[in-house]
């Protein structure tokens, strides 16, 4: 009767916390816990999800963060060499895309068409959101040409002689650049 009566009393009474004191505060549970708050806690909450998602995944597998406090400025200039060396490939193989100025040009209208992507493009893609849906995609390579177009149209070292050239030219870039992209397997 004794025996039974302290199972029923074990039954009634509180577990011992996981998380309390005692054997279980510093078991190996409670370790990756709070080693996985210390790594959300420095993720980045500002930004892409897709940033935010690289930054943990490097974290939980021991890799460090390329630079912590900001940009990847390493990956900044590898997106600029791969647009450049993009911009170089559409002029070359298009007759009616013309770069001035040599290496330096095309490094140039690069920036202008990244800082055209990266303030631009987005505005673009969102207004154009319900046709690019209709098209399942298709009319992104439009958006892709008008920003190549914009960029025509503010440098004085790209001069792309029509829309259907522009449109080709988009194609091209958006093509080469993700083969390079791909062929140096950035994340």
């Amino acid at each position: 009767m004794d025996e039974q009566h302290r199972v029923g009393r074990r039954v009634h009474e509180r577990p011992e916390p996981l998380l309390g004191r005692g054997e279980a505060a510093g078991g190996p549970v409670v370790r990756r816990l709070r080693s996985v708050r210390a790594h959300v806690a420095h993720t980045p909450s500002i930004g892409p999800p897709a940033v935010r998602m690289r930054a943990l995944y490097r974290r939980a597998h021991g890799r460090p963060d390329p630079d912590p406090g900001g940009a990847d400025v390493r990956g900044v200039l590898v997106r600029w060499a791969v647009l450049t060396a993009s911009i170089a490939v559409a002029a070359r193989l298009i007759d009616a895309v013309h770069v001035d100025g040599g290496f330096w040009g095309h490094v140039w209208v690069a920036a202008i068409l990244g800082l055209v992507n990266a303030v631009v493009r987005p505005v673009l893609i969102l207004l154009t959101l319900p046709i690019t849906i209709l098209t399942l995609g298709a009319f992104l390579l439009v958006v892709n040409a008008l920003s190549l177009g914009l960029v025509d149209w503010l440098s004085s070292t790209l001069d792309i002689d029509g829309f259907s050239w522009t449109l080709l030219a988009a194609l091209v870039i958006s093509v080469v650049a993700w083969v390079l992209e791909a062929a140096i397997g950035r994340d």
